[in-house]
């Protein structure tokens, strides 16, 4: 069972402003005390590849968003994908979009390693929910 208030984060996002206000949202709500956050995906999966082997050191929930230059969320699902037998612990992904697109939400409900599209900005109640929902499982 996950603890809460033990969760550790990382966010990945190009937007700046997303990133403050979501690990704000976190923080105010008391889920997770420890908050990693990136603006390139490259250099998220650069920091899971180099602390691949120390658990204490990896997030236990990624919140990915999709739409992003350089390397977008579904490149970054491909990598992490390549990298995932090589981790020290489970890694639950969560992908926050503001997409209309019907073929992306769907190819993101479909991904095996979402656990859940969500929308930005992000709802705190329903990731939540979520969180506990697997916890329950």
């Amino acid at each position: 069972m996950m603890d809460l208030s033990k969760i550790h984060f990382m966010l990945i996002d190009d937007n700046r402003i997303d990133l403050f206000l979501h690990q704000k949202l976190l923080s105010l709500s008391k889920i997770g005390t420890e908050y990693s956050a990136y603006n390139s995906a490259e250099m998220a999966l650069a920091i899971l590849k180099e602390n691949a082997k120390e658990s204490d050191r990896l997030p236990d929930i990624i919140l990915l968003d999709i739409q992003m230059p350089q390397m977008d969320g579904f490149e970054f699902l491909n990598y992490f994908a390549e990298i995932k037998p090589t981790l020290a612990k489970e890694i639950c992904i969560y992908t926050l979009s503001s997409t209309a697109d019907a073929k992306d939400i769907n190819r993101l409900k479909t991904h095996p390693l979402v656990k859940r599209a969500l929308k930005k900005p992000l709802a705190v109640a329903i990731l939540l929910e979520e969180i506990e929902q697997r916890n329950r499982s």
